[in-house]
């Protein structure tokens, strides 16, 4: 497959993968990858980052601690 059409196929898989429910998107990838090891496990390697980046994103938890501005820590001093 070439590359301009390969990454297509991962964004268009990709994309709906999102989509569904986290426990049902490993049958959604074995369906949508047809045998393609490589191209599942990209799509997982994906998948993992992007669920990755969504906590970071997050609002502090009810009772976590939050950096103030002008606080140090270790070598590093928070500005805002």
């Amino acid at each position: 497959m070439a590359g301009d059409a390969r990454w297509e196929k991962v964004e268009r898989i990709y994309n709906a993968a999102l989509e569904r429910p986290e426990a049902e998107r490993a049958a959604f990838l074995g369906d949508a990858c047809g045998g393609d090891e490589e191209l599942r496990r990209d799509l997982e390697s994906l998948l993992g980052c992007a669920q990755g980046a969504g906590d970071v994103l997050e609002p502090p938890a009810p009772g976590a601690s939050v950096l103030a501005a002008g606080r140090s820590i270790s070598n590093y001093r928070v500005i805002s």
